[in-house]
């Protein structure tokens, strides 16, 4: 997929997330079940050898994230971060990597600014072979 018209999804999809839907709460996110942490819209719109790529790429770079259990729990720490900083629910991670963006939370792997949220999900993809 060319770049350009990468970006154009993702500004879409970006700009249709930061809407999201009050909870009316604060409460914590629910847990994250594994489905939950699959990327989605980068494996539709990139393929799963180059988000395999870019796991393998953000592993390398952030030795200290090289463990699933690793990468798992930092995202689960984003989601109770987010919810509790907007009063927005996390249901899915998309809203993380919104919020990413927003924050300027963002990594360059393998040619790609990705939110970190991102990236961990691509590395884990990678350690638990989904």
């Amino acid at each position: 997929m060319d770049r350009r018209v990468f970006v154009r999804h993702a500004a879409g999809v970006l700009s249709a997330l930061t809407m999201g839907t009050l909870t009316g709460s604060c409460a914590p996110a629910p847990a994250l079940d594994e489905s939950t942490l699959l990327p989605h819209h980068l494996s539709r719109s990139l393929g799963a050898d180059a988000v395999r790529g870019i796991g393998r790429e953000y592993l390398a770079l952030t030795p200290r994230e090289s463990e699933a259990s690793t990468l798992r729990a930092a995202l689960a720490a984003s989601a109770r971060r987010h919810d509790r900083r907007t009063g927005v629910s996390s249901r899915s991670l998309d809203a993380l990597v919104a919020a990413d963006f927003d924050a300027g939370r963002t990594v360059l792997v393998d040619g790609w600014l990705l939110a970190v949220s991102e990236a961990r999900q691509c590395a884990l993809v990678v350690l638990t072979a989904v």
